[in-house]
């Protein structure tokens, strides 16, 4: 979601109108859309949530336009549903890039609704080491997100292909999966395209894990 933000830093300025017109796709379809990479300041969410008629919007922001991580959830859900106490990452590793919610029944709905997490991550780009370590210490840091509802979901941009990496970054995720108890959903498709050259590189960086 590249060119969301309100006040671009480069380009013409063009980009919000077909990106914003593609959320608002998005949102008539589904009842909780996850955004990453949103470049979006902290007042700039509660302009997307006036613009966006009907939804609730949390975010993660940086004080600089950089990564941002951000939840749409419409209230037809919050109806039935109220947030607990929202994980917004303040780590050195971690700010702009994971945002966690809990969602739990209103009371005269709990013995027919079950809670639920969302928790929406935008992990470090790059093949460096820098990167690499990044990443991990992301990955560690999401492990340790308080696990209080009946269903856990995670989702993202992980920026790296889980049947290809090695080493800590391995283990890191392996101990993720583990402590929260999630496996990853199945997709047939690749979520990310790249052309090089004559090449298109095909890779699957973008995933949904759940318990």
């Amino acid at each position: 979601m590249n060119g969301m933000s309100y006040n671009q830093t480069g380009g013409s300025g063009t980009r919000k109108g077909p990106v914003f017109n593609l959320l608002s796709s998005l949102i008539n379809r589904a009842d909780i859309v996850c955004l990453q990479q949103t470049n979006l300041l902290e007042q700039e969410l509660k302009q997307v949530e006036n613009e966006l008629e009907g939804t609730k919007v949390f975010g993660n922001c940086k004080e600089i336009r950089h990564a941002g991580v951000a939840l749409v959830i419409k209230n037809t859900v919050l109806d039935f549903y109220e947030a607990g106490e929202t994980y917004v990452s303040k780590t050195e590793k971690g700010e702009g890039r994971i945002l966690s919610i809990p969602f739990f029944p209103k009371e005269k709905y709990r013995s027919n609704y079950s809670s639920f997490r969302i928790t929406g991550v935008y992990l470090t780009s790059g093949s460096g080491a820098s990167a690499l370590a990044d990443r991990g210490s992301q990955l560690r840091e999401i492990a340790m997100i308080p696990k209080d509802t009946d269903f856990d979901f995670l989702g993202g941009d992980f920026n790296f292909e889980n049947e290809k990496i090695t080493g800590g970054l391995k283990e890191a995720y392996e101990e993720m999966l583990n402590q929260r108890g999630l496996e990853e959903c199945h997709q047939a498709n690749n979520t990310f395209f790249a052309k090089n050259d004559l090449d298109i590189k095909k890779t699957r960086i973008d995933r949904w894990y759940t318990n």
